[in-house]
């Protein structure tokens, strides 16, 4: 399967990497993990590999609570349209999003490998 790498326009902000979204995500895990998943079927489960990369953070979902409502709505097609945001959202915070799976598309996951836009050859 073939990586998909999508940015967003740049910004006249000053580059760095997208640390702040990665403190949030981990702190979204272990809220999650805190019992609140259980508590909250519905929302999303965050799952980290730190061993994949060296530059970034990778991080998938298992659940994504937008993609099945919407689909048991029978409006599971404009998934697409929603999931093309994300790219869109990480360029305006410095990152570039390595995609290769979304639960919408039909895979078992959603995975994002977020890297600081002025990484270059990420690894």
């Amino acid at each position: 399967m073939d990586l998909h790498v999508i940015q967003a326009p740049p910004t006249s902000r000053t580059r760095r990497t997208p640390d702040k979204w990665y403190r949030g995500m981990k702190k979204y895990e272990k809220w999650y993990d805190a019992g609140n998943g259980e508590k909250y079927p519905t929302t999303w489960k965050v799952h980290f590999d730190e061993s994949l990369h060296r530059d970034g953070s990778f991080y998938y979902f298992s659940v994504c609570p937008i993609c099945s409502y919407l689909t048991g709505k029978g409006l599971g097609e404009i998934m697409t349209a929603l999931c093309a945001t994300d790219p869109v959202m990480f360029g305006y915070q410095h990152g570039k999003l390595h995609r290769e799976h979304t639960i919408a598309g039909g895979d078992a996951v959603c995975d994002y490998w977020v890297v600081g836009d002025r990484t270059d050859n990420p690894q």
